[in-house]
């Protein structure tokens, strides 16, 4: 009973007055009356009331001033150099509404990891910058998920490991390849290189509805643009580099080709487009053929047609467009892709002149494609007698490659 009295009341006396928050050094009277600091052996009464004379009770309450709580704590220090153990509990039940201020915790840095056997309390493991060390487990695994770095293309499957990377990775069917991709960032690759057989599962794309039309510069990657029902915008418009040329020639004797339109040394010339038209003093009719050569004609008199671009843009043309005013010596034929009857109006009159076109390329055909110097497509009239005061008007249309 006495060493209980003796440490309420060393405590009393060192509370102080001015605050709740008091600091307590407790210690305990032993034999001899000297006041000993608190141990294991030496240890506070564990009795909240006691009866120092047998009729009044003096208790921890009555020592605060009020019982103790978390605005009314009972603080405890050790003495100096003393060890102190205290067991730290929650304010909150597990499974109860949360409440209150969170516990700052921390953890430790270690150069070399340590290696805990089974049951072993261990502290926090931390990285040189404060950072959580942590290991990815699955609910109630067995083992868990080691990781690994980035690693290189072929990686066999390893279930059981998380990879950790700047980029992602994709599953080839047996081993994990790294997604293809540049230093501005990866993108989706197929599952099928070019001009390999196909395989797998085409991939659904849709586009974008802009009511104005965008407008892109060289390189620009860009949305499929649709309208606003959905479907897909399609430019029918071709990129090859278009050219025209046009001409009006009076007719030679006996004329054979008047007009020609040969290929190039360093591009292929795709003709798309040819038309003929004519007419003399009297009218008449005129058998007209339009053949390929192999071979391009030679002498005669040329006047060579300038060749219009239709995109200023475009390089100089290097297809060789003549008409003749007195006949060539003739290229080797190839064989005559057309011949028709065509008639020819008098000049005098104001009837509609008869005129014959030709067009490449429509209806999945290919175009009159030409290679090299030597071949070409020529307007021939067989040589048939001329007529008085006749003339001829030739368009052609080409592309070049």
């Amino acid at each position: 009973m006495s060493r209980l009295l003796s440490a309420l009341l060393f405590l009393l006396l060192t509370a102080g007055t001015a605050s709740t928050q008091t600091t307590v050094r407790p210690c305990v009277t032993v034999a001899g009356g000297q006041c000993q600091a608190v141990t294991a052996t030496n240890p506070l009464p564990t009795s909240s009331t006691f009866t120092p004379s047998g009729t009044q009770d003096v208790n921890i309450a009555q020592v605060l001033g009020a019982a103790p709580s978390l605005t009314n704590p009972l603080f405890v220090s050790p003495a100096t150099g003393a060890s102190f153990s205290a067991v730290v509990a929650g304010d909150v039940a597990s499974g109860a509404t949360d409440s209150g201020n969170p516990v700052k915790t921390g953890g430790t840095y270690f150069s070399s990891r340590p290696t805990f056997t089974n049951g072993q309390r261990g502290n926090l493991q931390i990285g040189t910058r404060g950072s959580l060390n942590v290991t990815l487990c699955g609910e109630d695994a067995a083992s868990c998920a080691a990781v690994t770095g980035g690693g290189n293309d072929g990686t066999t499957n390893t279930f059981n490991a998380q990879n950790v990377s700047s980029y992602g990775k994709l599953w080839n069917g047996s081993t994990w390849d790294r997604v293809p991709g540049t230093t501005a960032g990866a993108y989706v690759a197929g599952a099928v290189a070019s001009a390999a057989t196909d395989s797998g599962n085409p991939v659904k794309v849709g586009g974008v509805y802009t009511a104005t039309a965008p407008a892109f510069t060289d390189g620009q990657r860009a949305n499929a643009q649709v309208d606003t029902t959905g479907s897909k915008y399609i430019n029918s418009e071709g990129r090859k580099t278009t050219y025209r040329a046009s001409t009006s020639v009076v007719i030679a004797a006996t004329a054979t080709d008047i007009f020609t339109i040969f290929g190039s040394g360093t591009k292929i010339v795709r003709v798309t487009y040819i038309r003929y038209r004519a007419y003399s003093t009297a009218g008449g009719i005129k058998t007209v053929a339009l053949i390929k050569r192999s071979t391009a004609d030679t002498g005669g008199t040329a006047v060579a047609l300038t060749a219009i671009p239709l995109d200023s843009a475009n390089a100089a043309a290097t297809a060789v467009v003549n008409s003749y005013t007195a006949n060539p010596t003739l290229g080797s034929t190839v064989g005559n892709i057309s011949t028709i009857v065509l008639g020819q109006a008098a000049v005098t009159t104001v009837t509609p002149i008869d005129n014959v076109e030709w067009r490449f390329g429509v209806q999945n055909g290919q175009a009159g494609v030409l290679r090299g110097t030597g071949q070409g497509f020529v307007i021939n009239l067989l040589g048939a007698a001329t007529q008085s005061g006749e003339n001829g008007y030739f368009e052609v249309e080409w592309t070049e490659e």
